[in-house]
Formats: structure tokens, sequence, C-alpha cells
């Protein structure tokens, strides 16, 4: 059985999805593509009171680390961040 992956907000934003060959949390999404998809954030932004919108659907929600594919975005211009809600299915 797996081992289950911590979920902690990477320097790139997303939180891990998985862990590389030495068990260390990594983005996959952002992996090979930025520095700071291997490196965990310094220290683990307040989401209290922020919303998360769907990339794809729109639908907004808390935001929460357990979300799919969450994104932190301090830098957006509406105040959101992103995940994805399934509203295109899982496969």
């Amino acid at each position: 059985m797996a081992t289950p992956v911590k979920r902690v907000i990477m320097q790139c934003g997303c939180v891990t999805q998985a862990t590389d060959a030495g068990g260390n949390p990594v983005c996959v999404i952002h992996y090979g593509l930025m520095r700071g998809a291997t490196q965990i954030m310094d220290i683990s932004p307040e989401l209290e009171g922020r919303t998360a919108r769907c990339r794809d659907c729109g639908r907004e929600v808390p935001s929460h680390k357990n979300l799919a594919f969450f994104n932190y975005a301090p830098q957006s211009t509406d105040n959101k961040d992103s995940y994805y809600c399934g509203c295109y299915g899982w496969n």
C-alpha cells in the first residue's frame, strides 16, 4: 500500500500531489518546469477567509489544501486561489 502524500504548499503555489524517488513532496504539474515545484513554502499561508475557484467551471468554495489540484495564488487579480472540482470527470 502506498504511503499518503503529506499535503503541503510548494513555492510554486500548488499543494503536493506526489513524492520524488527520495520521498520528498513535489508538485507534479510544475516538476521540471519551476524550481518552486520541489521546495516547500517556508511559512504555510493562512487560507481562512480565502476562496478557490475551479479553473474550468468557475465553481467557488472556501480555499483548503485538500482541494484537488489546489493552487494558492496571492498574486491573482481577483484574490482567488484555484482548484479542480471534477466538473469534467477524473479520467
